[in-house]
């Protein structure tokens, strides 16, 4: 119990109240045993009836237990947290296309790659004045219109928004003529 507390402040993934709960439990587990010592050497008939050592014992299993529950809960909650905040960091809130951080790492596997890709990008002009006229709820439809459109034509896996109007298409293996049909 002392190695799993002193782990748990370490890596300060306890709540107070349950290192609170083990030291207690600890507490409780030999104040047990230094009954059923005290039992065993005044030799009373009692002893031979019962252990109180072996419900502590119980208890102590149980609360280890909880909290290893506790700490692997934990844990995949911050492993979703983390799924999360990578989708936040790479991906368009509006449209759902990756966003220009993902655009620009991708870049950089292409430097890399050296493969024939070909890009297509594409500018929405009027978004500014659609947004004037008829406000920015209508300027976001058109965005997901073009994202939705784009996802259709050429899938999501490689169709970025990296800016207000501006989306860039890559697909490796296909000439601009063949972008163009």
């Amino acid at each position: 119990v002392i190695v799993l507390v002193v782990r748990g402040l370490m890596n300060k993934m306890l709540r107070s109240g349950l290192i609170v709960g083990m030291l207690l439990v600890l507490l409780f587990s030999m104040a047990m045993g230094v009954v059923d010592i005290v039992r065993y050497a005044t030799r009373t008939k009692e002893y031979y009836h019962a252990s109180y050592y072996k419900y502590a014992l119980f208890l102590f299993i149980l609360v280890c237990g909880i909290y290893e529950f506790v700490r692997i809960s934990d844990m995949s909650r911050r492993g979703r947290y983390a799924e999360i905040m990578e989708e936040m960091a790479y991906q368009d809130g509006l449209t759902g296309l990756q966003n220009r951080n993902r655009y620009e790492a991708y870049l950089k596997e292409l430097d890399a790659k050296k493969e024939k890709t070909t890009c297509l990008y594409i500018d929405a002009n009027g978004l500014h004045e659609l947004n004037n006229k008829r406000g920015h709820y209508a300027g976001d439809q058109m965005l997901r219109f073009i994202a939705d459109t784009l996802k259709v034509q050429f899938g999501d896996e490689h169709t970025y928004r990296i800016g207000g109007d501006e989306f860039v298409v890559f697909h490796a293996g296909k000439t601009e003529e063949e972008m163009r049909d």
